[in-house]
């Protein structure tokens, strides 16, 4: 519930000032396509990368000997899907400048402004990744995972501003669009759930041995 207000208050604020129509069925085509990037970026290929790289955990959890190649290559998909998505962000960024223009008055162009940053800096991380067992690498995934989880759900929520901007300009509804991205954003989580519990729930059919007598007595 907390959430939804919160959506909810960033929605309308968000909204506030947006231009009353498009200049152009041309300014529109590129607004289109802005939104079409960004949802390929941040409502798809941004949350899909998370959950490939988060299923690594899942993995070791299940198997008592995780097949590296198995690690590695949801590894490697992880890092496949996140360059695809900063390259559809950037394009998205790209034509809104190029095509539309963009001063950043507006909470949506601010909060996109602060998301590209984000994503940005990504890959400066990734790459700035210390050794395993380095006293640096907790510090480091935290920063890694803040960032990149909070690139998502901001990503995720300026969506829905940008959709409902382009609903009050356009003059009309796009609700099918809404409900569909919805759902995803829904299965989406529900995997981000599952994840945590995936190991534990694959615990439970196993058979563990039993405690030795005088381990039970000390």
């Amino acid at each position: 519930m907390a959430f939804m207000s919160l959506l909810v208050m960033v929605l309308l604020v968000g909204v506030q000032g947006a231009a009353a129509a498009f200049d152009s069925d041309e300014e529109k085509k590129w607004v289109q396509l802005h939104g079409w990037l960004m949802w390929g970026s941040m409502g798809f290929l941004l949350p899909i990368g998370i959950l490939l790289v988060r299923w690594t955990k899942p993995m070791t959890d299940v198997y008592e000997t995780p097949s590296s190649a198995r690690v590695w290559t949801l590894f490697y998909l992880h890092i496949i899907c996140q360059v695809l998505a900063l390259a559809l962000a950037t394009g998205g960024a790209a034509v809104l400048f190029v095509k539309v223009g963009t001063q950043f008055y507006y909470t949506h162009q601010r909060l996109g402004l602060a998301i590209m940053c984000l994503i940005w800096f990504q890959p400066v991380i990734g790459l700035l990744r210390p050794a395993k067992g380095s006293i640096y690498r907790s510090i480091w995934f935290a920063i890694h995972w803040v960032f990149g989880t909070g690139a998502m759900f901001l990503g995720i929520i300026n969506i829905y501003i940008g959709v409902r901007i382009y609903e009050l300009i356009s003059g009309t509804s796009i609700r099918t669009l809404n409900i569909v991205f919805s759902v995803s954003v829904a299965i989406m989580c529900f995997l981000y759930l599952l994840q945590d519990r995936c190991g534990h729930m694959v615990s439970q059919g196993r058979q563990h041995k039993p405690v030795p007598q005088h381990s039970m007595n000390l």
